[in-house]
């Protein structure tokens, strides 16, 4: 989804979140960290220097190796953001347990990874619109778990009327625009 043009930057208004003091960032990660124990920052640490090990040498493009995908611990991040080292400086404007928004030659990109849960949904709708950069070019992307009609659900129970109205206002209170989507997907809702 991309935001169209309006007035001001985040940086610049009072009401849009403040970046947590525990958010950090590195030559080639951004990880927000909120108050995690020693032994969940080793284990997080531990993926990161074995994404950079397979990059190095294979010179593939990095895949999450097979401790992540048989980590049953729900309190790893559920965004990563890693980048090239040498590449254009990253600033990180927030970041919260369903979104992460950095700043990046001029223009505002926000991850998404939203709760499954409508209820917990809405916190990071309302963050969405705390973040709008008004008039910078803004891609948000990643998993919404949430549908804008019943026709974009396959199979399955249906989304409830109040999940679905919950995510298009907030698209449209932001002003979004959906980019259309071709080609194969990884999975099916």
């Amino acid at each position: 989804m991309e935001s169209q043009a309006n007035s001001e930057s985040p940086k610049h208004r009072e009401d849009a979140p403040q970046t947590p003091a525990s958010c950090a960032s590195s030559a080639s990660v951004v990880r927000c960290t909120p108050s995690w124990p020693q032994q969940l920052i080793n284990e997080a640490t531990e993926v990161i220097q074995a994404i950079d090990h397979q990059a190095q040498v294979d010179q593939t493009p990095p895949r999450p190796p097979d401790k992540v995908k048989e980590s049953n611990n729900q309190q790893l991040p559920h965004i990563w953001l890693l980048w090239k080292e040498g590449f254009s400086a990253l600033n990180l404007i927030h970041c919260s347990n369903q979104q992460m928004t950095i700043e990046c030659n001029g223009s505002i990109v926000t991850m998404v990874h939203a709760s499954t849960l409508y209820v917990h949904r809405r916190s990071l709708w309302q963050e969405l619109v705390h973040l709008n950069p008004l008039n910078i070019p803004w891609l948000i992307m990643g998993d919404f778990n949430a549908y804008l009609s019943p026709s974009e659900k396959k199979g399955g129970l249906r989304p409830t009327f109040a999940s679905m109205e919950e995510f298009r206002d907030t698209v449209n209170m932001n002003q979004l625009i959906e980019a259309p989507s071709i080609g194969l997907y990884a999975h099916l809702n």
